[in-house]
């Protein structure tokens, strides 16, 4: 008598479960429908979930592609401004036939001002 009323006490919490379960398919099934039109069965649209990213996950994802996008922009910049500073010293090499030391150190003067804002950019962009 104790195993078939734990028997039936089990059936009937499953169709309990599976009541609450009905509603909440219709309840979703509803949502769906006022909101993309078609319903979960629909055969306009379809409901995609959201994906199940959180929003710090989508936070922290982009501000790690800004940083690394400031990391490139750093090393750039670097790089131009010490191309930059190597023609310079090339033009003050030039120059110093014709105008004699004091045109190369004034193109030596700017060539290393120039390296020193390229490695600015490097040390506040890339952190080197």
């Amino acid at each position: 008598m104790r195993v078939q009323f734990e028997t039936l006490a089990r059936a009937h919490l499953q169709l309990a479960g599976q009541a609450d379960l009905d509603e909440r398919v219709k309840v979703i099934n509803d949502l769906c429908r006022e909101l993309k039109g078609g319903g979960a069965n629909g055969k306009k649209r379809y409901y995609q979930p959201i994906a199940s990213r959180s929003a710090m996950q989508a936070e922290r994802n982009s501000s790690a592609r800004r940083i690394a996008l400031a990391v490139a922009l750093g090393k750039v910049l670097f790089w131009f401004f010490s191309i930059l500073a190597a023609l310079f010293v090339a033009i003050g090499i030039v120059v110093s036939g014709n105008m004699g030391v004091a045109g190369f150190f004034a193109c030596a003067f700017m060539g290393s001002i120039a390296w020193l804002i390229g490695r600015a950019c490097r040390y506040v962009l890339a952190g080197r």
